[in-house]
């Protein structure tokens, strides 16, 4: 009988090091296909200790994801840096990216921690406060 082929890792890995331009975002989105593609992988972790927080970094990020969302995967992160984290959220793109496997929320530093719903916020509005 042959012997039956290696399995294929259920994630993948892309390491993103070092700063990055406008220019390596498409061959950041090349090598996040190839990932899929050679694996089984429904989600890919992106290592991004090396990424700096920046513009540059939330357009690679969100183009990652949805790369890989049209790939019928997802992105999750590890080693995000505390700007980085606070950038994410800012920009509104924290849950998007932030959310591993299986509802972890991966933390900065890379550890997982259960997700906590988000509590909801309900506004008032004064009749008295004029707008200008």
């Amino acid at each position: 009988m042959p012997p039956s082929p290696p399995s294929r890792p259920s994630t993948g890995v892309l390491v993103i090091a070092g700063p990055i331009g406008h220019a390596d975002v498409s061959r950041l989105c090349v090598q996040l296909h190839r990932v899929l593609m050679r694996s089984d992988a429904a989600v890919v972790v992106c290592d991004v200790r090396g990424l700096a927080a920046g513009a540059v970094a939330v357009d690679a990020l969100a183009r990652l994801q949805l790369t890989a969302r049209r790939l019928g995967g997802r992105i999750c992160l590890r080693h995000v840096s505390r700007e980085l984290d606070e950038l994410l959220a800012f920009a509104g793109l924290a849950e998007a990216l932030g959310r591993g496997p299986c509802g972890l929320r991966v933390e900065p530093g890379g550890e997982p921690e259960e997700r906590k719903q988000p509590v909801g916020v309900e506004e008032a509005v004064d009749r008295d406060d004029a707008v200008t």
